[in-house]
């Protein structure tokens, strides 16, 4: 999450020393539309990308206009994986970057 919102060098950084972790790591070429993706949506779903049976769904935190910092909820796929489950997450994480943010700003 917090990579989607950096400055373009910070990216440019982070994509040359990439390693794949599994076999959904994404390379650079994807990372660049899955960061975009990431902004135009305003979460991020993972699905083993750096931990085989990982799944996580994370928001951003604005506070005065700029990024805070983000919020997520993770767990194994057995129990996180269904469309339920990261409808909740997705809800419950947006709610609670909201009232975070408005308390930062406050």
């Amino acid at each position: 999450m917090l990579l989607a919102y950096a400055p373009r060098p910070i990216v440019q950084i982070v994509t040359a020393g990439m390693i794949p972790h599994t076999l959904n790591t994404p390379d650079a070429d994807q990372l660049d539309g899955l960061l975009a993706a990431t902004r135009r949506d305003g979460f991020a779903v993972t699905r083993g990308e750096y931990q085989p049976g990982a799944v996580a769904v994370a928001v951003p935190v604005f506070a005065a206009g700029e990024l805070a910092c983000s919020l997520t909820l993770a767990g194994p796929s057995s129990r996180c994986e269904s469309n339920k489950w990261l409808q909740r997450a997705k809800r419950l994480l947006t709610s609670a970057a909201s009232r975070l943010g408005a308390e930062l700003d406050s």
